[in-house]
């Protein structure tokens, strides 16, 4: 299933063990470009009937970091990018309908 997610690096130990079926945690090398899944479709086939259940699963994603498709570094979000200038960024807000207020970090992208 991670594999759907992107590239699995490595299972942790209750889920190695199956100690805990309910919840598998897998860290996956996933493509900050693509948009990820939200939930995934899992099919159960019943031994005695052979009938097929289909169940949505959600998928929870920890530690993803923000990426930045015009500078190319992690860290932040494209409207927070330095390389930016006031226009860039107004035009950016105006054409994704965001409201409030936005401002630059400091450190260097």
């Amino acid at each position: 299933m991670a594999s759907i997610v992107g590239q699995p690096l490595d299972v942790d130990r209750v889920t190695y063990d199956k100690t805990q079926p309910s919840t598998a945690r897998v860290k996956v090398r996933v493509d900050l470009l693509r948009i990820l899944p939200k939930r995934i479709r899992v099919q159960f086939k019943d031994l005695v009937t052979g009938e097929i259940t289909n169940v949505w699963e959600r998928i929870r994603y920890d530690y993803l970091s923000y990426y930045c498709k015009r500078c190319k570094h992690q860290g932040h979000r494209e409207a927070n990018c330095r390389t930016l200038t006031d226009g860039q960024v107004d035009a950016m807000v105006s054409e994704n309908h965001i409201e409030g207020e936005f401002s630059r970090r400091s450190s260097q992208c």
